[in-house]
């Protein structure tokens, strides 16, 4: 089955990879592109880094060394084991892993940090290297931490042309679009409006990590949107496996959770 992936081209060609391991035949077209703001980390010391995606991290490995490897030293949170992984190719030693969304970590980071900390009169300080566009407040939901919030890298959307977007979507004809956020799958779907190939799109099934992200779209005219039941990469390749060879929806085991819980 041709499955269409549309993250970043790093983020992406790790997607692909792992498809293709599935016996999935994907077809790259990014629709973003990670960029660096150049903000700078503070000089001052942390207990603990938080990563809400695999992005941050290939941006900072993408800076000179000796601007962000002092960070290998204090235990990170990640939101999920994709962003672990990330964080363990970077150098990273001792992680700690999510639920698989922001909203999961701030339970995590303030039970492992809570305790350590009670005999000191200062607050745990966390330093959070976030994207520009960012869907949840990491710091507003840690009472009693001190975060340093840092925008390190924006999301540009991407517009590849109507020429490349239709090769895409007619490669993929009869099979699926994974979709990882709100905002690229908005993207996705205005971009097939704007160049007149929302009927391409309708002919992919659609599959979102989350019951967000498939309501972000929801009354674009598109056919009903299969929703992961765990808001990872994980989540969504077991919601891909239910499809048929010809990407039509298989039927649910018994033992199956009902569709959408996180």
């Amino acid at each position: 089955m041709k499955v269409l992936v549309t993250r970043a081209r790093e983020a992406g060609e790790k997607t692909a990879s792992r498809l293709r391991q599935r016996g999935y035949d994907p077809v790259l077209l990014p629709l973003f592109e990670n960029c660096d703001t150049g903000a700078a980390l503070p000089e001052t010391e942390f207990d603990a880094v938080a990563f809400t995606s695999s992005a941050a991290i290939h941006v900072l490995a993408a800076r000179p060394a000796d601007e962000w490897s002092r960070l290998l030293k204090f235990p990170i949170f990640c939101v999920g084991e994709a962003t672990a992984q990330a964080a363990r190719d970077a150098g990273f030693h001792k992680t700690f892993i999510g639920a698989g969304t922001a909203a999961d970590l701030p339970g995590l980071i303030l039970a492992e940090l809570a305790p350590a900390e009670t005999q000191k009169s200062a607050p745990p300080r966390l330093l959070y290297p976030a994207p520009h566009d960012r869907a949840f407040d990491l710091a507003a939901a840690l009472p009693g931490v001190m975060v340093s919030e840092i925008l390190i890298y924006r999301a540009e959307a991407l517009d590849p042309g109507r020429k490349a977007l239709e090769a895409a979507l007619m490669s993929c004809a009869g099979g699926a679009a994974l979709l990882y956020s709100a905002r690229s799958a908005e993207h996705l779907a205005t971009l097939a409006t704007k160049h007149a190939l929302a009927d391409r799109l309708a002919g992919l099934t659609l599959i979102a990590i989350s019951e967000n992200v498939a309501r972000a779209i929801a009354g674009r005219g598109l056919p009903d949107i299969l929703v992961s039941e765990m808001p990872h990469e994980d989540g969504l390749f077991e919601r891909l496996d239910r499809l048929d060879r010809n990407g039509k929806a298989s039927p649910r085991n018994d033992e199956d959770n009902e569709e959408g819980h996180h």
